[in-house]
């Protein structure tokens, strides 16, 4: 799976560097001399020559982009890198492996829908579920609206099977009251 990781900005300079707007938590670890990166569009990769950090960000030098037009025909690039989304533990995710997952409810069984996205909060992350339309699922329950957000949280998201391609959820009363 190809994980976004960052947004070539501006470039810095005349030299071809350009300042990266990350979307990483780790840039110390991804963005090293050698790494290797898929531009989004897939239509090539790029290779870091150089990298420093400047204030709270980080200015990359890639090979064969030595200077600031050819910095400025990369810009607005995404860079992405392969990930082996089944190699994180039992409580850490990519959340792009848990979109598409179907969402089951424990105490009923009854599948609610599929996770949509994952929305990052201070708080709490939450998951976005589009609820399914199908009349049996969850006992005639109709939906008005068609999803709810449900806390991405141990004590309601108790199982997370990225091989199965589903999660179970104890929902807290209520949640999918204002629903039907």
């Amino acid at each position: 799976m190809l994980l976004n990781v960052a947004k070539i900005g501006a470039s810095v300079g005349v030299q071809g560097e350009v300042r990266l707007h990350l979307t990483t938590d780790s840039p110390s670890v991804r963005f090293t001399k050698g790494a290797e990166f898929v531009v989004e569009s897939g239509n090539r990769n790029l290779k870091v020559a150089g990298v420093r950090r400047r204030g709270t960000s980080y200015v990359v030098q890639f090979e064969g982009v030595d200077s600031r037009n050819l910095a400025d025909e990369i810009r607005g690039s995404v860079l992405q890198v392969e990930v082996d989304i089944f190699s994180e533990s039992d409580d850490e995710f990519y959340y792009a492996a848990l979109e598409g997952l179907e969402v089951r409810e424990i105490a009923t069984g009854h599948t609610i829908g599929s996770v949509k996205s994952v929305l990052e909060y201070p708080a709490q992350d939450l998951l976005e579920v589009a609820l399914t339309t199908d009349e049996s699922a969850g006992a005639g329950r109709s939906t008005q609206k068609n999803y709810v957000f449900v806390p991405f949280v141990r004590q309601i998201v108790r199982v997370v099977n990225l091989q199965e391609k589903y999660l179970e959820v104890n929902l807290p009363d209520g949640l999918l009251d204002e629903v039907h």
